[in-house]
């Protein structure tokens, strides 16, 4: 579920703002003590209202993004998924982890912007298991920069000559098939 933006804070922003300062005003009243004009139980009416306020403003401080799941993936929520069916996280003499090895390729799973990492990565675990080296770059940039930094890593393993695939994923990729594999071919 998006969350409707309005103008520079999104309603979820101005409420929170607003129940902050509504807080804020209980906390004061209830805080300062019953005055001689309050009686015990408008006193103890205010110190609810402010506990009462406050678990709202706790719970509507939890960012929209949370709630719908898809902005919040980590890279390793993403191997799990786009790796299905496959082995992940097989470990490798000295070299650390692969994060995927199917019958033919050695994968690294990487954001798009941090592809020269993922190319080494790849490299290194395809040296160390015989198998093709593979990349599936994870987007989450706008659209033209990921597609820079995935024609940089295609152009890479072009470059000298090796045998690779890069596949590009958007955020709302589940399965490997919803990336658009591109396969290098040195010849």
């Amino acid at each position: 579920m998006k969350v409707p933006r309005l103008g520079r804070y999104g309603i979820h922003s101005r409420v929170c703002m607003m129940l902050g300062a509504l807080q804020a005003d209980l906390i004061f009243r209830a805080n300062r003590g019953r005055t001689a004009t309050q009686s015990p139980i408008e006193h103890r009416r205010l110190r609810r209202t402010r506990f009462a306020m406050q678990g709202v403003v706790i719970a509507l401080s939890i960012p929209a993004s949370l709630a719908s799941g898809d902005e919040t993936w980590r890279e390793a929520d993403f191997r799990d998924a786009l790796c299905a069916g496959m082995r992940t996280e097989v470990r490798l003499a000295d070299y650390g982890r692969a994060d995927c090895i199917s019958r033919t390729h050695a994968i690294e799973v990487e954001w798009a912007d941090k592809f020269k990492e993922g190319v080494g990565q790849s490299l290194t675990y395809s040296t160390t298991t015989a198998l093709v080296p593979g990349l599936i770059l994870i987007c989450r940039r706008p659209e033209d920069s990921c597609l820079r930094n995935s024609l940089a890593a295609q152009e890479t393993f072009a470059a000298f000559g090796i045998e690779a695939t890069v596949w590009e994923c958007g955020l709302d990729a589940r399965i490997l098939s919803d990336c658009l594999r591109r396969d290098i071919d040195p010849r």
